[in-house]
């Protein structure tokens, strides 16, 4: 895994996800069913109406998925992947905004607010593709269920002090877990048996994914106090990270190279537990989902402008 994401491998990554993305932009296919066709105008959401990033996420996932599990993946279930995205993605937003309050809300009471009821009502009419339909949402309540409450309160602590172990468990829970989930779905969703296999490589693509945005939202993360796994590591160095501070305070780009200089015992113990989750999966298909996902980073938030030596 290259978190300064040279050239050549850069350029290969697009070679090979650019057919994803242009066949989601030409003939936008889970856009198109008549599932999706039936919600159009009942989703008003950002995410969902202006965005095709989902959608060649969930591409690159269905790839490695038939990689993996040599079992084919119906169009009519990418709508579902889709949607359970932006689920996510409006669940954090309203878990984020509500943060600062003493009685921080339960699972079910972000769940009643506004955009997440209407994220979450569009998800469950995807379903509507498939007689396992009440299996999953029985499933994503369970998990939601069990694990909310203790990862609320872990983002809670990790605002208060930043502790590299706490930090970790915040990712299994926001990043793997959720990947872990995102499979569950296609599984159930399809009627395909368990494999161990597959779930445990969907897990570490969220895991390695996490790693990449954490590096890429330094500054961000430093700025609302967020948990934040490179900022929590360095905390095990009081010397780089007072030189990190110093540098994020001053409103200053930092980037690999800069890290790799100022901060080089904590990036090369990040470059490691990074490498070691993205090692663990062992699809091609499944790595370039983590790729493009950094590529996306790359050209968001253009953190590595200096390259770092070979």
């Amino acid at each position: 895994m290259d978190l300064a994401f040279s050239r050549r491998p850069r350029i290969a990554t697009v070679g090979r996800a650019l057919p994803h993305a242009l066949h989601q932009w030409i003939f936008r296919p889970y856009r198109r069913t008549d599932t999706a066709r039936r919600i159009r105008d009942q989703v008003t959401l950002t995410e969902y109406r202006t965005s095709l990033r989902h959608d060649i996420t969930s591409s690159l996932f269905f790839s490695g998925y038939e990689d993996v599990t040599s079992r084919k993946v119906p169009t009519e279930c990418g709508l579902s992947i889709v949607l359970f995205n932006v689920l996510i993605h409006t669940f954090d937003d309203a878990l984020d905004s509500n943060q600062s309050r003493v009685d921080v809300p339960s699972f079910h009471e972000i769940l009643q607010m506004p955009l997440v009821a209407e994220a979450w009502r569009a998800f469950t009419i995807a379903l509507t593709d498939t007689p396992r339909s009440n299996e999953i949402l029985r499933y994503i309540e369970s998990v939601f269920e069990d694990n909310f409450d203790r990862y609320r309160d872990l983002i809670r602590n990790a605002r208060n002090s930043r502790d590299f172990s706490t930090a970790c468990e915040i990712v299994h829970y926001d990043s793997g877990t959720v990947l872990l989930m995102i499979y569950h779905i296609m599984r159930m969703f399809c009627g395909h048996p368990l494999s161990n296999q597959c779930a445990k490589e969907f897990y570490m693509m969220g895991m390695a994914g996490k790693y990449c945005d954490d590096i890429a939202d330094l500054r961000e993360d430093f700025g609302t106090n967020s948990p934040n796994l490179f900022l929590a590591l360095a905390s095990e160095n009081p010397k780089e990270l007072s030189e990190l501070q110093g540098r994020l305070e001053q409103q200053q780009e930092v980037n690999c190279f800069w890290l790799s200089r100022n901060c080089p015992l904590t990036y090369g113990a990040y470059f490691n537990y990074a490498t070691e989750h993205y090692n663990l999966i062992e699809s091609p298909k499944l790595r370039l989902a983590v790729d493009a996902h950094l590529l996306l980073i790359l050209s968001r938030h253009r953190y590595v402008r200096n390259r770092l030596p070979a």
